[in-house]
């Protein structure tokens, strides 16, 4: 009987921690829409798609470990312009932590929804819980240029050597690409996976040459 009360007491004591650890570190999995609206080469373009992210808060360790880390499920945004042409917004540096400072450039996956609600100087389990709270009210945040993730052009889908990067500038500089505007929506839909249906090429592409082109493939699934 000793026995078992013992096992019981390790039991209920070893729950209690796991919980307060989750209270005090928690993790949530949020899913948002998004909407770029550019000019690439003097052609407009609405890019939009709906990623995943699943945030986690951890303890620093005085600051040997980033207070969050994420994980993500994603695939890249795309639309034709109106020559033909194929725009990508990619989910290149689509690894993301925070050590709770600004560093001026959000433009990844797991980096938009802290810099549009303005999180970016908060530890990781007051943003989780930020973010979490948002996501359940279906909140809407505008964006900016700094938000945008790489954009590649395919002029040509016979030619994929053909593919370019454009950069984006302020919106009164002569440049390649030009920022209009930004919208992020939380939302309950699952993140969108069409690109491969839409692409087929890219299984193709990573399999060819998994060093080079391998490597730009992974930007886009």
């Amino acid at each position: 009987m000793r026995l078992k009360i013992l096992v019981a007491a390790v039991v209920l004591t070893a729950f209690g921690c796991w919980v307060g650890y989750l209270l005090a570190f928690p993790r949530t999995t949020i899913q948002y829409r998004v909407e770029f609206k550019l000019e690439v080469e003097g052609q407009p373009v609405e890019l939009v798609s709906i990623w995943q992210v699943e945030y986690i808060a951890q303890p620093t360790f005085d600051g040997l470990l980033p207070s969050l880390v994420s994980h993500y499920s994603a695939q890249a945004a795309h639309a034709p312009l109106p020559d033909g042409r194929l725009v990508f917004i990619t989910i290149a540096d689509k690894t993301f932590t925070s050590m709770a400072a600004d560093d001026g450039n959000w433009g990844n996956i797991a980096g938009i929804p802290i810099a549009a609600m303005g999180l970016t100087r908060q530890q990781g389990p007051a943003i989780v819980r930020a973010i979490s709270e948002a996501s359940r009210a279906g909140s809407r945040y505008s964006l900016n240029e700094k938000m945008v993730p790489p954009i590649w052009v395919l002029p040509d889908e016979q030619n994929l050597s053909s593919l370019y990067r454009v950069n984006l500038c302020e919106i009164q500089s002569p440049c390649s690409a030009r920022f209009v505007s930004g919208l992020m929506t939380f939302t309950s839909e699952p993140p969108w996976k069409n690109i491969l249906t839409v692409f087929s090429w890219l299984k193709e592409w990573k399999r060819m040459n998994p060093l080079f082109h391998g490597g730009i493939a992974n930007d886009f699934i």
